[in-house]
């Protein structure tokens, strides 16, 4: 079962590279609905807002990341959002020490278009659009450390 307290990361998935929104560069972020309806759909990309809510994400213990009970899982070359299953396999990730989000099954790292556009999964290089920051917890502690 999870725990929200228990989650090793939480917040917004900001990559370090930019993404362009009507012809702007910024700062682009992980965003998805958790709802039935967005079951089964590819992940998206919108500039980070700093509010929560489709931007609000968890690193579970396990290696879920997860929005309520909706996961990032792995569907052939696509990662979608999907029910959580508790299984691991397609849905395990590893936050490593480089920032790199990767994919546990594929040894694959998650990475951003380059144009900023979409996300896949990619043989890990720890170029920029692989980069990701999401707010670590110190062993032991509620305190997250940036």
């Amino acid at each position: 079962m999870f725990v929200p307290g228990d989650a090793l990361a939480s917040g917004e998935i900001r990559n370090k590279a930019m993404g362009t929104f009507g012809g702007v560069r910024q700062p682009i972020c992980l965003d998805s609905p958790a709802d039935r309806n967005s079951m089964s759909k590819p992940l998206d990309l919108w500039p980070c807002h700093n509010m929560g809510g489709n931007q609000y994400w968890m690193l579970s213990k396990n290696g879920e990341i997860r929005r309520d009970d909706a996961c990032l899982d792995i569907s052939g070359d696509k990662v979608i959002i999907q029910n959580c299953h508790g299984g691991l396999g397609n849905q395990q990730w590893k936050y490593t020490d480089e920032d790199t989000l990767l994919h546990v099954v594929t040894r694959r790292c998650l990475e951003l278009s380059e144009d900023g556009a979409k996300i896949s999964l990619r043989p890990c290089s720890s170029v920029d659009r692989q980069v990701w920051s999401f707010r670590r917890k110190q062993p032991g502690t509620e305190v997250p450390v940036n």
